[in-house]
């Protein structure tokens, strides 16, 4: 057999550097188990986005996260070859007045029920926003590329009881923006306009179009 041949039927290694249990799910859709190592960051300490108001700015800084979690776990892996590293980070933004929005973060645990009963009344119920999902994909020689990519999300009006009873729950806890679309957070949705993936951590389509892009060929 050619080098070339045995080369075109190598196996390919992707890297997801998350501790994500749902963005680990979509990678495992997305290529074969046997070619996909987990190797999470081991600071899981991320810049604030929350001061930012300019949408470039905040942009910038989701796909700076991702940056900085794939420069981690390349110095992670050591020697370890890979034929592309997959880190991501997700915003839920809120427009307000002319062109700016507000950033929710990950709510406190300390304090979530209030932060994200403000949230919910103030910024979420009976109102648009996007997510913003920063993908970003590299090879062990260095090559890297990145997207940004954008869902619209709109939420139903709810009375103070279903409030409640969503706070109860806990889902809030670790979530961007206080909610999780892929759990119960879902009963606030009325429209959804872009990824569904993408509001739960990672875009597919776009995901695996970089990988692709970057590993033709090997």
């Amino acid at each position: 057999m050619s080098t070339s041949a045995q080369s075109s039927n190598r196996s390919r290694r992707i890297v997801l550097g998350s501790s994500s249990p749902r963005r680990k799910g979509f990678v495992e859709q997305l290529f074969p188990r046997d070619e996909i190592l987990i190797e999470a960051p081991a600071d899981d300490r991320e810049r604030d986005l929350t001061p930012l108001t300019e949408r470039s700015e905040i942009e910038a800084g989701v796909l700076e996260i991702a940056a900085a979690k794939a420069t981690q776990v390349a110095s992670q892996l050591g020697e370890q070859p890979y034929d592309a590293l997959i880190t991501a980070d997700t915003a839920v933004v809120v427009p307000f007045g002319e062109n700016r929005w507000h950033v929710l973060g990950k709510p406190e645990p300390d304090r979530f029920p209030q932060q994200v009963r403000g949230w919910f009344r103030e910024l979420l119920l009976g109102r648009s926003h996007q997510v913003l999902t920063g993908v970003c994909v590299c090879t062990g020689a260095g090559e890297i590329q990145s997207q940004i990519v954008a869902t619209d999300v709109e939420f139903s009006e709810a009375d103070e009881q279903e409030l409640e009873w969503y706070l109860a729950t806990g889902e809030s806890l670790g979530k961007a923006g206080g909610y999780a679309i892929q759990g119960l957070g879902s009963c606030f949705v009325r429209q959804l306009r872009g990824s569904l993936s993408n509001v739960v951590g990672l875009p597919l389509r776009e995901t695996r179009e970089l990988v692709e892009n970057l590993t033709a060929g090997r």
